[in-house]
């Protein structure tokens, strides 16, 4: 995997934003260079509302402002890219790196809000979307604790919480599971799948605290999630006994799984990696 690292600095919460390049393959680097977001906070309202109000309407009005957003989300990719191409250095940099060839990935490693809320997976060049040419896009958050990572036997277990709430909106149940298990069929008995039932948090808490049960090594939450502006904290919708939503924040939820000794978690549900523009990164349930 050949990498582009973005790091992003800036000296206090107000100060300008630095961005600067690292390839940790070959030690090329690009020095630190000023960064202006380009994207302002009604065009980010505006990627919101597609991603997480369109695109879960099996009918409705509003068609034309999808049209709209759509036509515009190269244009926003490439406005990112052309941000942090602010030196020739830069400029070479990343160029080196679209040639390289294989598997590519962009790091923006980052804590600052002003970075994390920009929709990077929209970073595109003149031939498009960069994912669509084969280069990944991962956050990073610098300054995480690390914790000793215990070696593990296979099969590598997954258990997947597919939460749906009678009283949460809509989302096709089949689809991550279908996508999931067709990503581990090739891999025969090494990978085995498991589904939570019930999705509750209580069932979650038996199972990974199950000393009689085979470790669990990833939990994959398929459901809903809310960011409460009031509280500064990002919630995952189980489901309660009745089958309604139960809002389980992010202190309790990474509490379990902590202390559980899950390695990895994943997480398919809306606002998980949202927090306010001023806030701790670190209170999002990301």
């Amino acid at each position: 995997m050949i990498e582009l690292s973005i790091r992003f600095t800036a000296a206090s919460d107000d100060s300008p934003l630095r961005a600067a390049f690292f390839r940790p393959d070959t030690g090329a680097s690009a020095d630190p260079a000023p960064f202006a977001p380009p994207l302002d906070d009604p065009e980010l309202k505006e990627i919101r509302w597609y991603l997480e109000t369109f695109s879960l309407w099996p009918t409705g009005p509003d068609y034309a402002r999808a049209a709209r957003i759509e036509s515009q989300l190269e244009a926003w990719g490439r406005a990112l890219r052309d941000a942090v191409l602010a030196t020739p250095e830069a400029a070479r940099l990343w160029q080196q790196f679209l040639d390289a060839g294989d598997e590519r990935q962009i790091t923006i490693d980052a804590t600052d809000p002003r970075v994390l809320r920009l929709p990077w997976e929209l970073l595109a060049d003149e031939a498009g979307h960069l994912f669509a040419q084969g280069v990944s896009i991962r956050r990073r958050l610098q300054k995480t604790t690390t914790s000793k990572i215990k070696p593990l036997a296979l099969p590598v277990r997954i258990l997947v919480v597919i939460a749906r709430p009678d009283d949460a909106g809509f989302i096709d149940p089949r689809a991550d599971a279908q996508a999931l298990l067709d990503a581990t069929d090739s891999l025969g008995d090494q990978v085995v799948v498991e589904f939570l039932t019930p999705p509750t948090l209580k069932a979650l808490t038996d199972r990974l605290r199950d000393k009689n049960a085979p470790p669990v090594h990833v939990v994959h939450f398929d459901g809903h999630g809310v960011y409460d502006q009031k509280h500064g904290l990002g919630y995952l919708l189980f489901e309660n006994a009745d089958n309604q939503k139960d809002l389980v924040d992010a202190n309790r939820l990474g509490t379990l799984v902590s202390n559980s000794g899950v390695p990895l978690m994943a997480l398919s549900a809306c606002q998980s990696g949202m927090q306010e523009e001023a806030a701790n990164p670190y209170a999002s349930v990301a």
